[in-house]
């Protein structure tokens, strides 16, 4: 049997060792991180498309949903449709516990998240809202196109009547 500390280098180059281990792991620090932030918690929801985890505002990326004061025509009548939309992220939501994880690394504020339901592999809550129709995919993206489609053939939300696109609404 061979002893234990045949493996090991001579005790010479520990310090040496100790040297480049000590300077790799300076410059990982020094490195800019490019790991995204995540956000996990229950959220409070501010409106349609912006919610609250830990005291951060958060936004949630790929969509945009009506303004608070924002009305739409249904059946003729005027509905709000911002608060109707806050209430269907509110309803996705329930008392769940979400995780977000950044879309950007910019500082912006309310800072633009992916949020699921369920962990890291759970619901999109951004698909889900675009699919139910009190989202709408921003124009350009992708992202949420085909759930947009999907809303709009079955006149779902927003797409049940007549509504102003929430950036159309903003700029007036």
């Amino acid at each position: 049997m061979q002893p234990l500390t045949s493996d090991l280098p001579p005790l010479a180059s520990i310090p040496r060792h100790a040297a480049v281990l000590t300077a790799a792991l300076a410059l990982l620090w020094a490195a800019p991180a490019s790991a995204q932030q995540q956000f996990t918690g229950r959220p409070q929801i501010i409106d349609g498309d912006t919610l609250t985890i830990g005291g951060r505002a958060l936004r949630l990326a790929g969509l945009d949903a009506p303004e608070a004061d924002q009305t739409c025509t249904r059946a003729g009548a005027a509905t709000p449709c911002g608060d109707l939309a806050a209430f269907a992220l509110a309803g996705l939501v329930e008392s769940h516990w979400l995780t977000c994880d950044a879309a950007t690394t910019a500082a912006l504020d309310p800072l633009p998240v992916v949020c699921r339901l369920g962990g890291p592999k759970g619901i999109d809550l951004g698909a889900a809202l675009v699919e139910t129709g009190w989202a709408l995919a921003v124009p350009g993206d992708p992202t949420y196109a085909a759930q947009q489609q999907t809303a709009q053939a079955a006149a779902r939300g927003l797409w049940a009547g007549d509504f102003t696109p929430p950036w159309h609404w903003r700029a007036r």
